[in-house]
């Protein structure tokens, strides 16, 4: 199907009802699209924010986070597209994520790793932020592993390399289960009786130039 608009960005599948959420850049809004009739149903204009390139959904709550190149992530109802509030992150955003077992939010800027922490339904505390590398702004959490990979391009003499940080004060990390016949309900998640002084902490670093495919290890 056929959306105006000339730049398109990051899209969220809503898999409780039959919706696809996709960043309208080039119009600074958010599209909604019925994915069965392959429709658009509503065009949430975005103010809060300039330039919305990434997304996260937290299906369980019904709640949209777009990411804005300007510095912050809009929060949105998911079921009406009420804007809500909007948390300050660095420029430049690339990559958001957003945990539901943690309830964390991370958000991959220009060098820059901000953390969030929703605390109930339309509350949400800073867990600081960390420092990554010149244009490091793409992520990728493992919530299987504990882990969360940043890919810091090359710089001068630095070559590119993959950061690994292990996000501290978390549930244990679970490793998929076999898929079983009956259907599972959601829970809400724990609280944690402790706070991190900081959200993630550094684990290792790869050079990219030592992980060439076909180099010799």
């Amino acid at each position: 199907m056929k959306i105006e608009g000339d730049t398109l960005e990051a899209m969220a599948l809503d898999n409780y009802r039959p919706h696809i959420y996709v960043n309208d850049t080039a119009n600074n809004q958010v599209v909604v699209i019925d994915r069965l009739r392959n429709t658009v149903l509503a065009k949430w204009p975005i103010t809060l924010g300039k330039k919305n390139v990434a997304m996260a959904l937290d299906e369980f709550r019904q709640r949209l986070f777009v990411g804005c190149r300007s510095g912050q992530i809009v929060v949105l109802d998911s079921n009406t597209g009420k804007q809500l509030q909007a948390l300050p992150i660095a420029s430049g955003i690339d990559d958001l994520t957003y945990d539901p077992v943690t309830r964390r939010i991370y958000a991959a800027a220009n060098g820059v790793i901000d953390v969030f922490e929703q605390t109930d339904l339309d509350h949400y505390v800073s867990r600081g932020s960390t420092q990554t590398g010149t244009n490091g702004r793409t992520a990728k959490l493992v919530p299987q592993l504990n882990r969360l990979f940043v890919a810091v391009p090359s710089n001068g003499r630095q070559s590119a390399r993959v950061l690994l940080y292990e996000p501290i004060n978390t549930p244990e990390p679970k490793l998929p289960q076999p898929i079983q016949k009956s259907r599972s309900t959601l829970r809400e998640p724990k609280k944690l009786s402790s706070k991190p002084s900081h959200p993630i902490r550094s684990f290792a670093e790869w050079d990219c130039m030592s992980f060439r495919p076909g180099a010799n290890t």
